[in-house]
C-alpha cells in the first residue's frame, strides 16, 4: 500500500510540475498553473487519506483558493525587480505552502505544516541555484516540489 501512495505522490508531483510550467509558458493560459497545481494538492490530500472529518474536507476549499491566489498574484503586488533572486522564490514558496494553513487548523497537523513551510521555502530557493539557466526546468521543479512535499502535511 505504501508503494501506491509513493506512486500517487510522484505522478501528481510530475503533473504539478508540468501544469506549473504550462501556466508560465508563453502561449499557454496561466490557469493551467493557477488551478492545476491547487487541484493536484487537493487530489493528493484525498488520495493519501489525509482528509477524514467534515472540517478537513471543508478546509480543502480555502487551501485551494489560497494557493490559487498565491500562484495568480505571484509578486504582482510588489515592484517588479530587475532580476529575480533566490529570496524571491523562497518567499513565493512560503506563500504557496502557507495555503495549507486551513488544513493545519482543521487537522491539528502543525508539525508537518511547519516542516513543509521551511522545506519548501528553502527548496524553492535552492532550486533557483540548480535550474536558474532553464525556465522550463525551473518552473517544472517548483511545481514538483510544491506537490512532492504534501505528505509532510500529515505529520
Amino acid at each position: 500500500m505504501i508503494w501506491l501512495k509513493i506512486a500517487e505522490t510522484l505522478v501528481l508531483a510530475a503533473l504539478g510540475g508540468l501544469l506549473y510550467r504550462w501556466g508560465g509558458q508563453e502561449g499557454w493560459n496561466t490557469r493551467y498553473r493557477d488551478a492545476g497545481v491547487p487541484l493536484c494538492f487537493c487530489a493528493l490530500m484525498v488520495l493519501l487519506g489525509a482528509v477524514h472529518g467534515l472540517w478537513q474536507w471543508i478546509s480543502l476549499a480555502p487551501c485551494f483558493g489560497i494557493m490559487w491566489a498565491s500562484l495568480t498574484t505571484y509578486r504582482y503586488f510588489l515592484p517588479k525587480p530587475v532580476d529575480y533572486d533566490w529570496y524571491h522564490y523562497g518567499l513565493h514558496g512560503l506563500f504557496c505552502v502557507a495555503s495549507a494553513f486551513p488544513y493545519a487548523i482543521a487537522s491539528g497537523h502543525w508539525i508537518g505544516f511547519g516542516i513543509r513551510v521551511i522545506l519548501c521555502a528553502a527548496g524553492l530557493s535552492g532550486w533557483y541555484f540548480i535550474a536558474k539557466k532553464s525556465d522550463t526546468w525551473h518552473e517544472r521543479g517548483r511545481g514538483f516540489i510544491l506537490i512532492l512535499t504534501i505528505p509532510i502535511c500529515v505529520i
